[in-house]
């Protein structure tokens, strides 16, 4: 059986996932307070013995804030969530062709946040090439997971890159996350005309960081 003649049960309740998970995303700190500040400056001097040297100066959002949103990033992006970003495009664009044009432009601007920086790839380092890598990196290495041999790697990106290397892996992921956000709300939208209720979010979704 369909709700409204276009979406099965099923399909509701993967778009009705993913609302909760844009609209848990829209209320966190990191977006409530516009403190997604990024920012890498790269100076050079040079000593008294005319030696120039470089030296980075970098502005991140805070790191609590940041670990805070990246658990509902990472839903948003994962291949093996059922309400992933590209699954959600796919499901909106077979069954509501009314947001088809909506829908193929967010997936167009998510597509472009994970290629968003020229190639990464470093003399001597394996296992990281994109954008989309490093992001997978830091999540697998930093955040979320040990794996010592990706720990390795991220090691010696961070050596060979500085602080250029969160700034990618930041971007990257504040990127997908504006963009789920943006999708979550064409979701809401369509789950209204078929006279569904999203539902609020989990209880303390709010006030999380």
């Amino acid at each position: 059986m369909s709700v409204g003649g276009r979406l099965s049960r099923e399909d509701v309740e993967v778009l009705r996932s993913f609302a909760r998970l844009a609209d848990r995303l829209a209320k966190r700190r990191l977006w409530r307070e516009g403190s997604r500040e990024l920012s890498v400056t790269t100076r050079y001097w040079k000593d008294e013995e005319g030696q120039w040297w470089e030296t980075q100066e970098a502005t991140f959002p805070d790191e609590e804030l940041v670990r805070s949103a990246l658990l509902d990033i990472r839903m948003v992006y994962a291949h093996k969530e059922r309400a992933n970003f590209k699954r959600v495009c796919d499901l909106l664009r077979q069954k509501v062709k009314s947001v088809e044009k909506e829908v193929d432009a967010l997936r167009a601007q998510y597509d472009q946040a994970l290629r968003k920086f020229d190639v990464i790839e470093i003399h001597g380092v394996e296992g990281c090439k994109t954008p989309e890598d490093a992001f997978n990196l830091w999540l697998n290495a930093h955040y979320f997971h040990g794996d010592p041999k990706k720990r390795a790697v991220l090691d010696q990106l961070e050596n060979a890159l500085g602080v250029e290397f969160k700034f990618v892996f930041l971007s990257v992921a504040f990127g997908i996350a504006e963009c789920a956000i943006a999708l979550g709300g064409v979701v809401s939208s369509v789950l209204r005309e078929e006279g569904v209720i999203v539902g609020a979010p989990s209880a303390g979704a709010s006030c999380s960081p």
